[in-house]
């Protein structure tokens, strides 16, 4: 406040704040159901509210004719209709026209951005102090500012986790300690961060999600300017870094001591676990299939589990015990010796095993000519949809891990579950 009033120049942090990623609706491993939100600090908000209606009231008399931007009444629509009128009698007139986009202020923050991440300056401070000089800023903020390390690593102090970005302005991505980051809408950090990772020695996996810990920044890995060092300055960075094409995620840095906490990890596998959980079930209400269809399986599975079950009575009655253990798998033998409701399980783990060639044959010798007839009207139907048989395997194994996963967090720590 000392620094507004008395030299009468905002500060630099006041053109900052904290981006926070916000979910707005539906599944939240779209990038597309979420919005960023720049919170600026509460001494600027409150100053620039003090001091703005004074502005306005002095400014409004001085502002060109087209200039809508800043003013009351003026809303946004308006800028783009009086440019599609002039447009329009300028074609009615036959006459040449041109339209020009000026940012003022983009020289300024393309220099700004290199003071404040602290990155290594293309050019002598000189000519850094004379380009600064001539958009206006002071010369002793601008020494004030050469003789700081990284200006983010001030800004750094409080935060658990978060990591950096810069456009235009600078701003903060928060995250809390541990927590899943899915997706992430800021993808011109993922090749930075891999960059950053390759460089520092660490290795860059190919997880979806991200876990933070605050000894990634802190500990494990070099300053916080060391990581903007990465940080593109070219015409890719310039983008919205809203911008998401698809389902993009900055990825985990796993290094050679633990990052995370055990807990961490296996949060992070869950959350992977639940994501791919989630394509299987879509992907499987894509392939339903139709009623008749699923009628004939049945009845397939049905006359398969009744034959096994006589087969294997008829091996036990006649003491072909060795017999049995040379013609079936073990795994056969387990299922045909369990509960009723095995037999399903046993179905369909066995389909899967077999390739589409060589699964015919093998029903058909294994039912031994008792349902040849279904064979034929069903199962033509049944290897068609092959894919879906897979899709239901890849089901079971994710339910299965998700399962593990979640009783070892559940025995590990009781009193975070």
């Amino acid at each position: 406040m000392l620094k507004q009033c008395l030299w009468q120049s905002e500060p630099l942090t006041s053109k900052g704040g904290q981006m926070a990623v916000i979910h707005k609706r539906g599944s939240t491993f779209l990038a597309e159901n979420y919005r960023g939100i720049m919170l600026l600090p509460t001494i600027a908000k409150r100053f620039h509210a003090l001091i703005r209606k004074r502005l306005m009231v002095r400014l409004h008399g001085q502002r060109p004719q087209c200039q809508i931007g800043g003013f009351a009444h003026m809303q946004v629509p308006f800028g783009s209709q009086l440019l599609q009128v002039f447009g329009r009698i300028m074609d009615a007139k036959g006459l040449s026209s041109a339209i020009v986009f000026v940012d003022l202020t983009n020289a300024f923050h393309r220099l700004i951005r290199e003071l404040v991440s602290g990155v290594h300056l293309p050019r002598e401070a000189e000519e850094i102090l004379q380009a600064l000089q001539a958009e206006g800023l002071p010369a002793h903020e601008v020494a004030e500012l050469l003789e700081l390390p990284c200006l983010l690593q001030q800004l750094n102090e409080g935060m658990t986790n978060s990591l950096f970005g810069l456009h235009k302005t600078f701003f903060k991505i928060l995250m809390h300690h541990g927590a899943s980051f899915n997706p992430s809408p800021f993808t011109s950090l993922e090749q930075p961060l891999k960059e950053f990772a390759c460089s520092c020695g660490k290795v860059f996996t190919s997880q979806q999600g991200l876990s933070c810990h605050r000894r990634l920044i802190h500990n494990e890995f070099a300053p916080e300017h060391a990581f903007l060092a990465g940080l593109p300055d070219g015409q890719e960075f310039q983008k919205k870094p809203v911008e998401v094409q698809g389902l993009a995620r900055v990825e985990t840095i796993q290094a050679q001591g633990p990052l995370m906490h055990m807990e961490d990890r296996r949060r992070v596998q869950i959350s992977q676990l639940q994501h791919e959980l989630e394509r299987v079930q879509t992907d499987l209400l894509v392939t339903e299939l139709p009623p008749e269809v699923n009628t004939a399986s049945k009845e397939l599975r049905t006359a398969l589990s009744q034959t096994t079950k006589e087969w294997f009575q008829l091996f036990c009655d006649e003491g072909y015990d060795e017999r049995l253990a040379e013609s079936l798998p073990d795994r056969w033998i387990v299922l045909l010796g369990g509960p009723e409701g095995h037999y399903d399980a046993w179905f369909e783990a066995e389909f899967m095993q077999w390739g589409q060639d060589d699964l015919p044959d093998v029903i058909a010798d294994f039912l031994d000519g008792r349902a040849e007839s279904l064979v034929d009207d069903a199962f033509c139907e049944l290897v068609a949809l092959f894919p879906r048989f897979d899709l239901m395997q890849k089901r079971t194994l994710l339910l299965a891990k998700l399962n593990c996963l979640e009783n070892e967090i559940a025995g590990h720590f009781p009193h975070r579950t």
